[in-house]
C-alpha cells in the first residue's frame, strides 16, 4: 500500500471558501404605453410574475432551521472548543440556522442512533462518527457526502478513507497515527537509554518490558475498552515482519493467520504481554481511567494509543490532563528481526462526521459539514488539540498554539518512520469481532493461548 512522508500531513492547500447569497427582488417594471411596440425586461430586471414570485422564494430561504449535532469528545475540552467555534461561525453566516450541540460519550451516542433511527424520530441531523459503529453505515442511515463537500480541503487518504463502494459517508476530522508513548522520568529512573533513532530492536523492547515489570510498574496503561490498546503491539509486529500489502490482507482475514513468519512475530509479541503488560484492572479501566493510570498516577511506563492522546491530556490538570511536569516522550514501535518493512507507522481515519440520511435537513447538515472542511478549521483543530487531520492545513496560516514542543517531540519520534495509511473500518465485521477478542482481550487478559487465538481467527476468516 502506498506509503506517506510525516510531511504529508501538514500541505499547504489554498482553502476554498463558499459562500452563497439568494437573488434580491427588484421592483416591478414600468408599464410602457406604446400599443406596437412591448419591451422586453432587461437582464437586470423581473417579468411581473418573477418580482410577484420573490417575496415568496425570499422566506422560504429564511425559514428558521434547528440543526441537531450530537458528537463524542464530551470530557475533551479542546475539541469541544473547536466544534464550538464551527458552529457559532456558521450560524453567524447563516441567520436561519440554529445549531444544537450535545455531547456524548461515543458507546451511548451509537446505542442512541441506532435506537432513533430504527425509530424513525429523535435521532440527530448530523453526529460523530467513527470505525467503531459500521453498522450504522451499512444500515443506509448516512448520508453520501459525495456531491456536498470540497474535497480539494481534504487529504485525499481521508476520503478514502471512508469511501464505500462509489459513495463517501464521513468526512475525516481527526487523524491519528497508533503511537506508543513513554513516562520519560520513569524511563530515566530505571536507567533505561532510549535509542538515538527512537526504535529498540525485539530482543532490547523486551529487556526494556521486563525492568519496568521487575521494578513494579507496569509495561502498559491501557484499558480494553479502546479496540487497541492491548492488541497494538501484536499489530505491529505483523506490520513490521510482513510489510504493509501483506498485512492489509492479513487484517482483513484474506491470508491464512498462521504461516511461520506471522507465528514467529505473534509469538515475540506474547512473550511481552505475557510478563504480564497490561495492569491488572485492564479489563475494567475505561480510557480516561488508563490516561490518569500513565501521566498522572505514573504507573506504567508506556501507553499504546492514537494520538488523539493528546485530546484528553493537554486539557487543565483538574479536568483530567497530564500534570505541567509530566515529562512526555514517544517512541517507535519495536524493529522485528527480518522484518520486511520496520518503519511503517500506522495512520488511520479517527473521528470523523456524518450526516444523517433520514434527516429533513440533510442538505444543510451536509452544507455544515462542508463548511467545517476549510484550512482555518483545519488549521484551529491542530493548533488547539495537538491532534492531526483529515482536513488540509497550513503551518504558515495556523494559529499560535501551546504545543510547538510537542509537535517538535512527535516528529523526532518519527525519525526514519514512514506513513502506513490502513484503512480500519476495512475488515468484515465477523472477522473484526474475533480480531479484537483474540488480540484486545483474550490474549492480553492471559484468557486463552496464542495456538487457540490463531485457531478463532482462522475459523473467523471469510471464505
Amino acid at each position: 500500500m502506498k506509503k506517506i512522508r510525516m510531511s504529508m500531513l501538514l500541505l499547504v492547500v489554498a482553502t476554498v471558501i463558499l459562500a452563497a447569497c439568494g437573488p434580491a427582488a427588484t421592483p416591478e417594471p414600468e408599464v410602457v404605453e406604446e400599443p406596437d411596440v412591448v419591451e422586453e425586461p432587461s437582464v437586470a430586471e423581473a417579468t411581473p410574475e418573477e418580482a410577484a414570485a420573490a417575496p415568496e422564494e425570499k422566506a422560504e430561504e429564511e425559514e428558521p432551521i434547528k440543526i441537531v449535532w450530537w458528537s463524542h469528545w464530551a470530557e475533551e475540552t479542546n475539541k469541544r472548543e473547536v466544534l464550538e467555534t464551527v458552529a457559532a461561525d456558521y450560524m453567524a453566516e447563516h441567520p436561519n440556522v440554529e445549531i444544537e450541540l450535545v455531547w456524548w460519550q461515543k458507546a451511548e451516542m451509537f446505542a442512541a442512533i441506532q435506537n432513533t433511527m430504527t425509530a424513525g424520530e429523535g435521532f440527530p441531523d448530523m453526529f460523530y462518527y467513527d470505525r467503531t459503529a459500521p453498522q450504522i453505515q451499512a444500515a443506509g442511515w448516512t448520508a453520501d457526502l459525495t456531491n456536498g463537500i470540497n474535497w480539494d480541503n481534504v487529504e485525499p487518504w481521508a476520503k478514502e478513507a471512508w469511501k464505500v463502494d462509489d459513495g463517501v459517508y464521513a468526512l475525516t476530522v481527526e487523524a491519528a497515527t497508533l503511537e506508543l508513548y513513554v513516562n520519560n522520568g520513569l524511563f530515566e529512573e530505571l536507567g533505561i537509554e532510549i535509542p538515538e533513532d527512537r526504535q529498540f530492536d525485539q530482543d532490547e523492547f523486551y529487556e526494556v518490558a521486563k525492568i519496568c515489570k521487575d521494578a513494579g510498574y507496569d509495561v502498559f496503561a491501557s484499558a480494553s475498552q479502546w479496540w487497541g490498546s492491548g492488541s497494538l503491539l501484536y499489530w505491529y509486529a505483523l506490520l513490521h515482519e510482513l510489510g504493509g500489502e501483506e498485512f492489509t490482507k492479513y487484517f482483513n482475514g484474506e491470508l491464512p493467520v498462521d504461516t511461520p513468519e506471522t507465528r514467529e512475530a505473534l509469538e515475540w509479541a506474547e512473550s511481552v504481554m505475557a510478563l504480564p503488560a497490561v495492569p491488572e484492572v485492564y479489563s475494567t479501566h475505561t480510557l480516561a481511567e488508563a490516561h490518569q493510570y500513565f501521566h498522572t498516577q505514573q504507573k506504567a511506563c508506556m501507553m499504546p494509543v492514537g494520538s488523539w492522546y493528546t485530546g484528553r491530556a493537554f486539557v487543565p490538570e483538574e479536568a483530567g490532563g497530564q500534570p505541567a511536569d509530566f515529562d512526555l516522550s514517544c517512541i517507535r514501535w519495536p524493529a522485528i528481526d527480518g522484518g520486511v518493512d520496520n518503519d511503517s507507522h500506522i495512520l488511520y481515519a479517527a473521528g470523523s462526521l456524518a450526516a444523517a440520511e433520514l434527516s429533513p435537513n440533510k442538505d444543510v447538515a451536509i452544507d455544515i459539514i462542508n463548511y467545517f472542511a476549510q484550512e482555518k478549521y483545519g488549521n484551529l483543530w491542530m493548533a488547539n488539540t495537538a491532534v492531526q487531520t483529515g482536513i488540509k492545513t497550513n503551518l504558515d496560516t495556523m494559529p499560535a498554539t501551546d504545543y510547538d514542543w510537542y509537535f517538535a517531540e512527535y516528529n523526532t519520534c518519527k525519525a526514519g518512520a514512514e506513513l502506513f495509511v490502513l484503512n480500519v473500518f476495512s475488515q468484515p465485521p465477523d472477522f473484526k469481532a474475533v480480531w479484537n477478542q483474540v488480540f484486545n482481550e483474550g490474549l492480553p487478559m492471559r484468557q486463552i493461548e496464542l495456538d487457540q487465538g490463531l485457531e478463532m481467527l482462522e475459523a473467523a476468516r471469510p471464505q
